[in-house]
C-alpha cells in the first residue's frame, strides 16, 4: 500500500471494532504502518465481534503493515493504585 502516509507510523487505540477499527484501516490504506491497540484478543461475546488480530489480518490482506498490541487502558487497580473504590492520581 502506498499513499500520503508512506514511511509514517500510527497508533490507534480501540482498534478491534467500531470507529477505532475504521480509523486503523483508513490510516493503513493511506500507507501508514499501524499499531492496532485494544483489549480484545478473542471474541468473548458474540454481540461484540472483532479482535485486534482480525484488524491486523484485514490490513495485511490488502498489503498494509500492522502489529497487534494488547492493552487495558485506565485500569488503575491493575497497578495497585485503587483505594476505597476510587483511583488516586499517580502524578
Amino acid at each position: 500500500m502506498s499513499g500520503r502516509l508512506d514511511g509514517r507510523a500510527a497508533i490507534v487505540t480501540g482498534a478491534s471494532r467500531g470507529l477505532g477499527r475504521e480509523i486503523a484501516l483508513a490510516l493503513a490504506a493511506d500507507g501508514a504502518a499501524v499499531a492496532v491497540v485494544g483489549r480484545t484478543e478473542s471474541v468473548w461475546d458474540e454481540r461484540l465481534p472483532g479482535t485486534i488480530g482480525e484488524t491486523v489480518a484485514d490490513i495485511e490482506a490488502v498489503g498494509g503493515r500492522a502489529v497487534p498490541i494488547r492493552a487495558v487502558h485506565g485500569d488503575a487497580s491493575a497497578h495497585g493504585r485503587r483505594r476505597g473504590g476510587r483511583a488516586r492520581p499517580v502524578w
